[in-house]
């Protein structure tokens, strides 16, 4: 197939896509990319949108059909990704006019994506380290769910609960009892902690 640049035969450009930012090894992803048709030449489902690299590797991996598209309008595909293995990776798709990538329209789309293991460990930093018996100090606690390999896993929904124990510290906000339950935000909680006027050891349990 013939395949020119802009306002030539064909043209397609990346308007929209659903691909995750962060992904989950071995997990089933359903979602879509959306190009539009620059070209003067009307696509079919005899185009196909293939992969031509994933996961940091080269790939044959079958493509997905185009739905009907004339010029200026926009073509909708709808893919299936199962990330096998864990990194940063710029994964490459090229539209064809064959499905076995013989005839191709020149312009790639590379989408950049994170996966990681599953959510298996929390971990926990707090600001500062150490606060004044006064009554008024405050610290932040940062607990981040992370995979197996300490990556943040930021798409974890998981309910994080925090038990403060000891008498030289208390909740910010003046919650009186020791255990709370928090929702992560981007795989993280927050929490806050303020001194009482005893000096001693705050202890805070998560899980």
């Amino acid at each position: 197939a013939r395949a020119t640049h802009y306002n030539g035969w064909y043209f397609a450009q990346c308007t929209n896509h659903t691909i995750p930012a962060t992904m989950i090894k071995n997990r089933a992803y359903n979602a879509s990319i959306s190009l539009l048709n620059g070209g003067i030449s009307a696509w079919t489902p005899s185009y196909y949108l293939l992969a031509l690299r994933q996961w940091g590797k080269e790939t044959n991996s079958p493509g997905y059909p185009s739905t009907n598209a004339s010029s200026w309008q926009t073509a909708t595909f709808n893919i299936t990704l199962t990330p096998n293995t864990t990194g940063m990776f710029t994964n490459i798709w090229l539209l064809s006019g064959a499905p076995n990538g013989s005839s191709y329209v020149p312009q790639p789309v590379y989408i950049t994506t994170k996966v990681v293991d599953e959510p298996t460990k929390l971990t926990m930093k707090y600001y500062p380290n150490n606060i004044t018996a006064d009554g008024i100090s405050v610290a932040t606690v940062t607990i981040s769910i992370c995979d197996q390999s300490n990556s943040l896993v930021d798409i974890a929904t998981n309910t994080v609960t925090v038990n403060i124990s000891g008498e030289s510290g208390s909740w910010n906000d003046g919650t009186t009892d020791p255990e709370t339950n928090v929702q992560p935000v981007n795989g993280t909680v927050k929490v806050f902690v303020r001194s009482t006027t005893r000096t001693g050891t705050i202890t805070l349990t998560v899980n």
